[in-house]
Order: C-alpha cells, then structure tokens, then sequence
C-alpha cells in the first residue's frame, strides 16, 4: 500500500492538470516486472521465506493489474472521449460532439 500511495502521489508534485497529475500517478504503479525480478533474487539467495515471497507475488499481481481499470475509470469520469470503448480495442468509438 505505501508503494502504491507514494507512486500515485508522486504525479501530484508537477505543475499539471488534477487529471493528468492523476494519470502520471497511477501511471506509475505497475511495475510489476522489476519486482519479480527483486523477489526472486530475494528467495534464491535466502532473504525471502516462502511466505514473504507469496505475500509480495500477491502484491506484485494486484498493482500490476489494477492500475490500467483505475486509469479507465479515471478517463471515463473526466474525459470521456479519449477512454476506450469496452471492445478492448483501444479504440475510441464514440463520436465527439
């Protein structure tokens, strides 16, 4: 949770747009790559037992995957015209006004 609170935090200390410094935030979080690569080091050199590995698996899986819905959900409410419609396509649809 503090990792995720600092990253999302962190978009908050440039001069943006409350969206934008937002979306850099979040933007931030899924770095769920490097983290595996930490904990693995971690559990093959003895640092991790296997129980603090599987907790930060957990963890690496959640940040990793929450992040994008929570950046749609952000463009939804605030400029609906650039998210994406719900095909998966990551293509906008709608028709602008």
């Amino acid at each position: 949770m503090i990792a995720i609170a600092g990253k999302s935090l962190a978009g908050y200390c440039i001069r943006e747009s409350r969206l934008r410094q937002a979306v850099i935030g979040l933007a931030m979080v899924p770095r769920g790559e490097v983290g595996l690569i930490f904990t693995q080091v971690g559990l093959a050199n003895g640092l991790l037992n296997t129980e603090a590995y599987a907790a930060l698996l957990i963890v690496i899986a959640l940040t990793t995957a929450l992040p994008p819905f929570a950046l749609k959900a952000i463009y939804a409410r605030w400029h609906p015209e650039a998210a994406p419609d719900d095909d998966g396509s990551g293509h906008v649809l709608r028709e602008r006004p």
